[in-house]
């Protein structure tokens, strides 16, 4: 992936292979327009020294008038050097599991794992040969019993802690997506955590590079696990550790 050091850019990556652009043109159909309004970007300064003349003399008074008075709680943290706290916005949490050669297994065991762990997650699975095998893992794993899922358009959907879907979901902060697409979800900084799982697949592993940039370029600073070995009890149970 680009911008990793070692261990964790080399198994995306094939020797010889160049960089795509940053342009978001190769992002298709599933970039919207309005795609990381929840992301901050810093304060906007910009904007104080952008006032037209006549709202900046409304705003500090005509030359020579005396000044307004503060009020007194912000003159008295004024004085004492002290700033108003700014809430920060959440920013979504991404995860990548990588190195699998089995995409939909490897899917289906972290389901199986973290699901407990999470209010709901949502499994963004367009191609319908993917989410049918998805669908049937979940029903045989574990060996003993099985992982609650359905289908996006079941009535049962609400109540039901895994959704499988074919079409982008409308997020909920307290919602995590599992990107088994190879496109950059829709509306992806609105889940509170994305997870993608990358095979060892070069059509798998190729666009997930270039996610990975896009989300890291975004401030998301995704986190990244080899599980080649598969997933084990310190980064599967609860699914949120890796790096």
């Amino acid at each position: 992936m680009g911008g990793l050091s070692g261990t964790v850019e080399e198994p995306l990556r094939r020797h010889g292979q160049h960089r795509r652009t940053h342009g978001g043109h190769h992002h298709r159909r599933l970039l919207p327009g309005p795609l990381h309004r929840k992301i901050r970007l810093g304060p906007p300064r910009h904007r104080r020294h952008r006032l037209p003349r006549r709202r900046q003399e409304r705003l500090h008074g005509a030359p020579g008038a005396p000044a307004d008075p503060l009020p007194d709680g912000a003159g008295r943290r004024r004085q004492a050097g002290q700033e108003t706290p700014r809430q920060e916005e959440s920013v979504t949490q991404v995860r990548f599991f990588h190195g699998t050669a089995d995409r939909i297994a490897a899917a289906a065991d972290w389901l199986t794992r973290s699901w407990r762990s999470r209010r709901r997650i949502v499994v963004y699975a367009p191609r319908a040969d993917m989410a049918e095998r998805l669908d049937r893992q979940l029903w045989i794993h574990p060996p003993i019993g099985f992982t609650p899922h359905c289908r996006n358009e079941s009535p049962l959907a609400a109540q039901t802690p895994i959704i499988i879907a074919s079409s982008p979901v409308p997020p909920q902060a307290d919602t995590c997506l599992l990107n088994l697409s190879d496109e950059l979800p829709a509306e992806f900084s609105a889940y509170g955590e994305l997870v993608e799982i990358v095979s060892t697949d070069d059509a798998v592993r190729l666009p997930a590079r270039e996610r990975f940039r896009f989300y890291r370029e975004q401030g998301c600073e995704p986190l990244s696990q080899d599980i080649a070995a598969g997933f084990d009890e310190h980064n599967g149970r609860d699914g949120r550790n890796g790096g």
